[in-house]
């Protein structure tokens, strides 16, 4: 049984009008997640064998079997709660501004495509109204602009390169500093199921050891981070981890593209075709990320598969490529999630929505299955190290090196701190300015 507060309502905006959410709420945003087929489905398909309102403020679930990280995926950034009248009123057209009505602590009041997006405080939310007057959030894709207004005290927290942090700690020797590991990433991928350019694992470990990882970390993060961000537990799941000189395929995190080459002949892999690379364009993640494509494809030109970029705009990305819907290869973030299930299962498994490589791998899929269902942290940390060992071996993905966060803070900014992941707007509810 899942209780929900009876103080929780919807914001006062026309459909919702500061209704009480109420149990059948959760049920058909989920339903409705299943019936659509959204990409992150996996969330509540498989695992709810029903579910139901008890009343207006118990839902009753009955899980298909024990599953540990069923409490995350009720808090999961994907796991929005849709109320039936926005459907009625907004139909097909739910990424509308318009539609934008929720439970939070601040509500839409603009929102300019590839500028900024701004928002008010909901003086109507449970744990009472955000101190903050608006939250205004700049889509700034160029670091050089960043930094500059960083220094003008013209943001208020912003995320800074590693290679610009020391100049600006010398200017503003007054900004505060956060310091972690992302629970996200870059990631490259590439059809590993069936038929596909990489069904034959020793394409996939050529791809791996084209990869020079040392030299990209010293590239972007003047090697201040971790060359060995997973798979599949990321550095920011700290134990869950397996250290890299302990996993069983730390072979295919060493550079050596005589070897690639090797790899790629014995699997009569085609060199010459000219294969596609679908990425976001740089306005939606920031310059930097084109960077790090570009980077990529550079290595895998080295041995001998040639590359052409083919850089999508934002909603297209997250359709397509995004999606693990792709010719050849992609490349972008991983999505910041909340739960060990969510590189495990989601990645790998073959009945996952977002098993980006298409991999169909029995083996697998039995390992990630034991990593689901104990709730003694112990054996299940256990048998995701089982399940890491294999899949290291299989390299399925590249994943690419991580830096350390740099987040800045001005010292006006009072009881905030940055958050790993989404939901930003609960790190500013209870912020306030002082500027003395």
């Amino acid at each position: 049984m899942v209780k929900l507060r009876p103080d929780v309502k919807w914001q006062n905006i026309d459909p919702m009008n500061g209704r009480a959410l109420i149990a059948e709420d959760i049920v058909y945003s989920y339903n409705r997640m299943v019936q659509k087929r959204f990409t992150y489905r996996d969330l509540v398909e498989g695992v709810i064998e029903s579910m139901d309102a008890v009343d207006d403020h118990t839902v009753r679930f009955t899980l298909v079997e024990p599953y540990a990280d069923f409490t995350n995926n009720l808090a999961n950034h994907y796991n929005w709660i849709v109320a039936p009248e926005l459907d009625t009123k907004f139909k097909d057209d739910l990424g509308s501004p318009e539609s934008a009505v929720g439970l939070g602590p601040f509500i839409l009041e603009r929102y300019d495509p590839g500028v900024k997006t701004v928002w008010v405080p909901n003086p109507d939310y449970f744990l009472g109204a955000p101190n903050v007057e608006r939250v205004e959030y700049l889509v700034l894709s160029e670091a050089a602009t960043r930094d500059s207004m960083l220094r003008a005290g013209d943001l208020d927290q912003v995320g800074v390169a590693t290679l610009s942090r020391s100049s600006i700690e010398q200017t503003n020797p007054d900004i505060d500093w956060f310091e972690y590991y992302s629970n996200g990433g870059g990631i490259l991928y590439y059809g590993a199921g069936p038929g596909e350019i990489a069904n034959d694992v020793r394409v996939r470990q050529a791809i791996n050891l084209a990869i020079d990882r040392e030299a990209w970390l010293e590239s972007f993060f003047l090697g201040k981070g971790t060359a060995y961000n997973g798979p599949p537990v990321l550095a920011a799941y700290g134990d869950w981890q397996v250290p890299l000189d302990q996993l069983q395929g730390n072979r295919w995190w060493q550079y050596d593209p005589e070897e690639a080459r090797k790899l790629l002949d014995a699997a009569g892999f085609d060199l010459d075709r000219t294969y596609k690379m679908d990425a976001a364009s740089a306005a939606a993640y920031g310059a930097v990320w084109v960077d790090y494509m570009q980077l990529a494809m550079d290595f895998l030109g080295e041995i001998g598969i040639k590359m052409e970029a083919n850089l999508k705009e934002y909603g297209d990305w997250l359709a397509t490529g995004h999606a693990g819907v792709y010719e050849h290869f992609a490349f972008g973030p991983m999505t910041p999630q909340l739960s060990i299930d969510a590189w495990t299962w989601g990645l790998f498994h073959s009945a996952s929505g977002v098993n980006k490589a298409h991999l169909q791998d029995p083996e697998a899929d039995a390992l990630i299955n034991a990593t689901r269902t104990s709730y003694d942290a112990a054996v299940r940390r256990d048998a995701v190290a089982k399940f890491s060992h294999y899949i290291s071996d299989q390299a399925v993905y590249v994943y690419t090196p991580i830096g350390i966060v740099n987040f800045a803070q001005q010292p006006w900014v009072k009881n905030s701190r940055p958050k790993n992941g989404y939901f930003v707007g609960k790190t500013v509810r209870d912020a306030w300015i002082d500027r003395g």
